[in-house]
């Protein structure tokens, strides 16, 4: 079944994950507003929590955006990770990347305004500040 609140766009951007001390540099295949599909991690356990950093732009200065997820699935395409937490200025540059991304800001917005998207922003917004 699938339980995914907000839609995914096909992206191509370089990130890292970080988990305890060490960083692996993956491909970000797809994000939305909830999460992202990862290439090039290896296996993660599902559940495991971690640090994905994503570069926007790489002039000077860099433009990155930085979450903490949870590793939802893993299979052949890829490594699923759910964001858990996230600060307010990230939240607005994924936004502006999955709004740029479809083409369409008003799909976004329609998903940030239904009763699940809503509340599931709301929860990442207020582990923010706790």
């Amino acid at each position: 079944m699938n339980q995914r609140i907000f839609s995914r766009v096909e992206v191509h951007h370089q990130a890292r994950v970080i988990w305890e001390e060490e960083t692996f540099p993956v491909q970000l295949e797809n994000v939305g507003l909830g999460g992202f599909l990862l290439r090039g991690l290896p296996d993660f356990e599902v559940g495991r929590l971690c640090e994905i950093e994503v570069l926007l732009q790489s002039e000077d200065p860099p433009i990155s955006l930085r979450a903490t997820g949870r590793v939802r699935r893993v299979d052949g395409d890829g490594v699923a990770v759910e964001i858990e937490r996230i600060g307010f200025q990230e939240l607005r540059l994924l936004r502006k990347l999955v709004a740029y991304n479809f083409g369409d800001g008003d799909v976004v917005s329609d998903e940030e305004l239904s009763e699940a998207g809503s509340t599931k922003l709301r929860s990442l917004l207020t582990l923010c500040f706790v």
